[in-house]
C-alpha cells in the first residue's frame, strides 16, 4: 500500500497560492515514524494506517484549510484526505473562551 510506507507530510492553505509545508516526515519505519516542526508534531503508524497531527498554541492566525498528504516529492504530492477546515469555536454559554477548532469527519488527524 502506498500511503502506509510513503512519508507524510501536514501543509496550510494561506491563500490561493501553494500550500505551506509545516512539517514534514524524514525517515520511513514499519511502526512508527515521526516528525516535528514548530508547534507541529505529525506521528505516522504504518502498522494501524493512522497518521495525527499535533498543533500546539494554535491562534487565530492559524485558522483555515489543512490537508495530509505522501510526500512523493514537491512536483507530484498525493493528498491523503478530503482537506480540513480549521474554524472558531463559539461560546456554548459555559463561559468557555472560544477556541479554533477543527471541522469535518475525514480529519487526516487534527487532535
Amino acid at each position: 500500500m502506498l500511503s502506509s510506507s510513503s512519508l507524510k507530510a501536514w501543509q496550510w492553505e494561506k491563500s490561493q497560492a501553494s500550500p505551506e509545508t509545516l512539517v514534514r516526515m524524514n525517515t520511513r519505519s514499519k511502526d512508527l515514524n515521526w516528525a516535528q516542526a514548530g508547534r507541529y508534531l505529525l506521528k505516522d503508524c504504518p502498522r494501524e494506517v493512522v497518521c495525527k497531527v499535533t498543533g500546539t498554541e494554535l491562534r487565530w492566525q492559524d485558522l483555515g484549510l489543512y490537508q495530509c498528504m505522501i510526500d512523493l516529492s514537491p512536483q507530484n504530492p498525493h493528498v491523503l484526505s478530503k482537506k480540513i477546515r480549521l474554524i472558531e469555536r463559539k461560546e456554548n454559554g459555559t463561559g468557555q473562551e472560544n477556541q479554533p477548532r477543527q471541522s469535518g469527519s475525514n480529519a487526516c488527524c487534527w487532535w
